[in-house]
């Protein structure tokens, strides 16, 4: 799985179809998680089921490794 990340700037040449196909690639993505209740548990289900390991390092932070 290989990830890519677009900048603000990225995003807005391709809504304005001037998008430069240089793209820089980067190691990390970020998301936002529901930390509690249902939608919580269900989304951490759902990303295990992808193969996707999410560790909890503190309660408003979640660390997974994406494998290549």
């Amino acid at each position: 799985c290989q990830s890519t990340v677009a900048s603000g700037d990225v995003l807005n040449q391709a809504r304005n179809g001037t998008l430069d196909r240089n793209v820089v690639e980067r190691s990390v993505v970020r998301l936002g998680l529901p930390s509690k209740g249902r939608m919580a548990t269900d989304t951490l289900d759902l990303l295990k089921d992808c193969q996707l390991a999410v560790r909890q390092v503190n309660p408003r932070q979640y660390v997974a490794d994406i494998p290549g």
